[in-house]
């Protein structure tokens, strides 16, 4: 599973991977200078453009960073929520799905609609002692496979969204 999560976050398309999300995103450009307010200016142009954002999915340290920012001025409090009483992982009405997939400082936000997960078989794994040598050498052989495909109908209804802005 975790392979398989890999693959549809950054997947190169070469011969035996996927096309993964990352590559068939389009890249967006905000002009915001915080994290959250460049995820937001995204989900914005999604909506202008046409699309129902669903879903935001970012890597682990930086929704980390985006719940643990804190107040510029004042006594220095947590801008969303607090260590003992966290706020839900959602931004601007979306939920936020956390991914070690997804390269950090970058996220993705996208319209759910337009993308779809291809199952043509599920995972199965199976075990034999009638390979090559394996009864005379007392080993198993264990094949574990998957057989899947990413679509992305509309690649501007998924937006790749640097975090940070560059200097």
């Amino acid at each position: 599973q975790a392979k398989l999560e890999a693959e549809l976050m950054k997947g190169d398309g070469t011969t035996g991977h996927l096309l993964g999300l990352e590559l068939q995103a389009t890249t967006y450009t905000p002009t915001a200078t915080h994290a959250s307010d460049r995820v937001g200016q995204a989900q914005t142009a999604l909506l202008a453009a046409g699309w129902n954002p669903t879903v935001i999915v970012m890597h682990p340290s930086d929704w980390f960073a985006i719940a643990s920012e804190r107040a510029e001025t004042g006594n220095g409090q947590y801008v969303l929520g607090s260590p003992r009483d966290p706020s839900g992982q959602n931004l601007w009405g979306l939920p936020v799905v956390t991914s070690p997939g997804v390269s950090a400082g970058a996220a993705l936000v996208m319209d759910t609609s337009q993308v779809a997960l291809l199952d043509r078989e599920q995972v199965t794994v199976m075990a034999s002692r009638e390979d090559r040598d394996n009864f005379v050498t007392n080993q198993t052989t264990i094949l574990a496979e998957g057989r899947f495909g990413l679509a992305v109908f509309a690649p501007g209804a998924v937006l790749s969204v640097a975090l940070n802005p560059t200097p």
